[in-house]
């Protein structure tokens, strides 16, 4: 689970591994293969979930493709920059770092701080956005699992 907080750890595809080790291990008698297709496909869609949210809302606020490059950009940055501080430092530097990406690059190309401003709050709601849908379908994830295993 701390995959769907952590940026660049894949969450998601951790979950969906340690299922399908656990079925594996288990001779597939309690997870079978149709239960890891299930969960496959809410692991991709989690993985999306992000993506897509943060560059469906801010297509639909404007922003351009250099926009979200900015935002990735300084993402990366950020978050290698503060990972000398373990866990947290890469999740805050990542996460301010894509902030101050997305403010940048919309102020190089607008000249405007109110506009650069904005966009990156509307990217800021859009992560969160796409954070919050991970969560919940990791959440499904390993409920389906749980059930899977425990019934």
């Amino acid at each position: 689970m701390i995959g769907t907080v952590v940026p660049l750890l894949p969450g998601p595809l951790l979950i969906w591994g340690g299922a399908a080790l656990w079925a594996w291990a288990d001779g597939f008698t309690r997870v079978g293969w149709g239960t890891l297709i299930i969960l496959a496909v809410l692991g991709v869609l989690a993985m999306l979930s992000d993506l897509l949210a943060t560059v469906i809302t801010g297509r639909k606020a404007g922003f351009g493709w250099r926009t979200i490059g900015g935002a990735i950009a300084g993402g990366l940055a950020g978050g290698i920059l503060f990972s000398v501080l373990p866990v947290i430092g890469t999740l805050l530097g990542a996460i301010l770092g894509a902030l101050l990406g997305v403010t940048l690059v919309e102020y190089a190309q607008s000249h405007d701080w109110p506009q650069a401003i904005r966009a990156a709050k509307v990217y800021a709601v859009a992560y969160l956005l796409g954070r919050a849908v991970e969560l919940v379908l990791c959440l499904a994830m390993l409920g389906i699992f749980a059930w899977a295993v425990l019934r």
